[in-house]
């Protein structure tokens, strides 16, 4: 009886251990981009920065998703490493649905000179956010937004938590993440 109870425990730290490690490998799937998604935001005009950051609306919605996305930027960066001062040119395509505004989708061209998962990790942490309420916009408002990410110097980034920063910095454990 008690073999079969240490089995049975060993068997269990083993499950729990290979889970944990699962999770640390394994990115966060990108949301799913479906066949000819593109043509529906094609029609609308793509807004320089210089011209919808002036509308009130359309600067505090974007304002909102960021702010609301802070760790996971800062997670992006931290995990992947960062260029200082390299600019990312972003497209937002942003959506009103249900009473919210939210970036349904967040397009970018790949970047060879940054670092590997960078970009991707960027992009799937911005579409992610939660949506923003947004009362006074009517169902299925849509816009197409240029945005410039400055990638701040690492200086500048909150400390990660120290269980972080214990564990392993390798390639194959690139998704390393507590909690």
């Amino acid at each position: 009886m008690k073999r079969a109870r240490l089995g049975i425990g060993l068997l269990l730290l083993v499950a729990v251990v290979a889970a944990l490690l699962a999770s640390f490998v394994v990115e966060p799937p990108a949301r799913p981009r479906p066949a000819g998604f593109r043509d529906e935001w094609a029609g609308l005009p793509l807004l320089k920065e210089g011209d919808w950051s002036l509308d009130s609306l359309k600067r505090g919605v974007v304002q909102g998703e960021f702010f609301l996305s802070t760790d996971g930027l800062a997670g992006c960066l931290q995990k992947h490493g960062n260029v200082e001062g390299a600019v990312l040119k972003l497209e937002l395509l942003v959506e009103t649905e249900r009473g919210g505004t939210h970036l349904a989708y967040v397009e970018t061209q790949p970047r060879a000179d940054l670092p590997d998962g960078l970009v991707s990790c960027i992009t799937h942490t911005l579409e992610q956010v939660q949506p923003l309420p947004t009362p006074g916009l009517g169902e299925d408002t849509r816009w197409r937004l240029e945005v410039n990410f400055l990638l701040p110097p690492s200086g500048e980034l909150p400390k990660p938590p120290w269980w972080k920063r214990l564990l392993p910095r390798s390639r194959a454990f690139s998704g390393n993440h507590v909690g």
